[in-house]
C-alpha cells in the first residue's frame, strides 16, 4: 500500500544517510518492501516458540503474516543480525 511505500522510501533515506549509525541492512529493508510472509519466515518457521502454558505456537506473536511489519521476521537469522561485537554493543 502507499503507506508502507512512504516508510519504506524514509527507511532507504535514513539508510543512505546515516548508514553507520542506522542498523536495518538492505536485506532487512527489502523484507518489509514484499509484506506477505506467510509460511517465509526463520522466527515463524524454524524457532520454537510457546505460550504461556508451554503450548507450542508457529510465532511469539500473533500478527498478520499477510501484512508483516515484523523486526525479528526483518532478520531473518537471528546469526545475521550481528556481525561484529561492536554492533552487538551499538543494540544495547
Amino acid at each position: 500500500n502507499d503507506e508502507r511505500k512512504l516508510i519504506i522510501e524514509e527507511i532507504k533515506r535514513v539508510k543512505k544517510k546515516h548508514p553507520n549509525h542506522f542498523l536495518l541492512t538492505k536485506p532487512m529493508i527489502r523484507w518489509y518492501e514484499f509484506p506477505n510472509h506467510v509460511g517465509y519466515c526463520h522466527w515463524g518457521d524454524t524457532a520454537l516458540h510457546f505460550d504461556i502454558s508451554w503450548k507450542s505456537r508457529r510465532c511469539f506473536s500473533d500478527a498478520d503474516c499477510s501484512n508483516c511489519g515484523c523486526l525479528m521476521g526483518a532478520i531473518q537469522n537471528h546469526i545475521t543480525l550481528l556481525k561484529t561485537p561492536k554492533e552487538m554493543f551499538k543494540l544495547i
